[in-house]
């Protein structure tokens, strides 16, 4: 057996020599870049209605923006983006403020260490009455499921200054819900992107990280094509297959690549194509498409979870979820000698956003 010398692997990666070797200086494809008004693509449509409902707001005629849209769509990304942008405008869109929260962490250090009326957001709000400000909130819904009254609280206290993010199917519920008063609400609706655009995501984001033409010969036409499509135009999505190809290229010291390989690629990771997964929801009955929206929106849960909920034996439910597993909808894993069930990553934005769909069709046809 060859022993691996770790403390070169060591010097590789951490003197970026890794990624040389395949023309690029580093890892193009990190989930968070920093770099986020340039590597922007589309959205343009739904900028302009959000530039349009921020003025509205301005003007005492919006308290509340809401971005919408399913997991992985983008909406963290488009929401930063605005405010990175506006923050370098302020003085053509007459805000005297921006704050940026960034999901429930920034939440509880901003408004729940100090408590909400101490809170330096809530001081400056006080002490400058005739200044307008914008507080931009990343993960909206994530926050109010854990914090819901505060989060109303702050409606209350800021409205007309708050934009945020939430899903589409979380959102529903909590308009829905009559215990919530939520404020009138701008809804603005990220969809997935374009084909054209998800090649010129990943072709900015090589370009941003590029140390000379070798990448090419691993980053080929065909596969920048063929990772856009197997997208089925989900930016997360997108970004964590082409991470995958890339750990793929590094793991298995490739000179060069053809389709032959990349079609290694795609069995490996096990590709499942939107038409596919619609297919398979279509024979769920009622109640298994019922358990996928719970389960996504739980993240993971026990079959004695699921039998709780649906009001079922836990034999009942275990059979329910086998199927689900069969039909490649679920994985699970254990913890603590118990199966917990969850979507794998790659297919909760394709299985939230259809059976969303399906909401909207009449029950019959649901089956058919």
């Amino acid at each position: 057996m060859v022993e691996v010398d770790f403390k070169k692997n060591i010097e590789e990666i951490f003197s970026g020599n890794i990624y040389k070797k395949i023309g690029l200086a580093d890892d193009p494809f990190v989930i968070d870049p920093k770099n986020k008004i340039s590597l922007f693509v589309d959205r343009e449509e739904s900028f302009n209605k959000l530039l349009r409902a921020i003025r509205n707001m301005k003007e005492g005629f919006q308290p509340h923006i809401a971005i919408l849209g399913s997991h992985g769509i983008g909406k963290t990304h488009f929401i930063e983006f605005a405010y990175e942008l506006l923050k370098t405008n302020q003085d053509k869109i007459g805000i005297d403020n921006l704050f940026y929260i960034k999901s429930k962490k920034g939440f509880t250090e901003t408004f729940l260490r100090t408590g909400i009326e101490n809170s330096e957001i809530t001081k400056f709000f006080k002490e400058n009455k005739n200044k307008k400000m914008l507080i931009f909130f990343d993960d909206l819904d994530i926050i109010f499921k854990r914090y819901s009254k505060e989060v109303i609280n702050i409606f209350d206290l800021f409205s007309g200054s708050i934009i945020g993010t939430w899903d589409t199917y979380a959102w529903g519920l909590v308009k829905s819900n009559l215990d919530f008063k939520i404020p009138k609400t701008e809804a603005i609706y990220i969809d997935r992107l374009e084909h054209n655009y998800c090649l010129e995501l990943l072709t900015k984001r090589l370009s941003a990280v590029k140390f000379n033409n070798n990448f090419n010969d691993f980053f080929p036409d065909f596969v920048i094509n063929k990772l856009s499509i197997i997208s089925d135009g989900n930016p997360y999505k997108l970004i964590t297959y082409a991470k995958r190809y890339l750990d793929f290229l590094l793991d298995n010291n490739f000179s060069k690549i053809d389709e032959k390989r990349f079609s290694e690629f795609c069995d490996k990771i096990n590709v499942q194509f939107l038409d596919d997964i619609k297919k398979r929801i279509n024979t769920l009955q009622d109640k298994q498409r019922q358990m996928l929206r719970f389960i996504i929106d739980k993240v993971e849960v026990s079959a004695q979870e699921i039998a709780s909920h649906f009001g079922m034996t836990r034999v009942a439910g275990m059979k329910n979820l086998k199927v689900l597993r069969d039909e490649k909808m679920l994985d699970n894993k254990t913890k603590d000698r118990t199966d917990f069930y969850y979507v794998p990553t790659e297919l909760v934005f394709e299985i939230s956003d259809y059976l969303e769909k399906l909401k909207e069709v009449p029950t019959e046809l649901n089956n058919n």
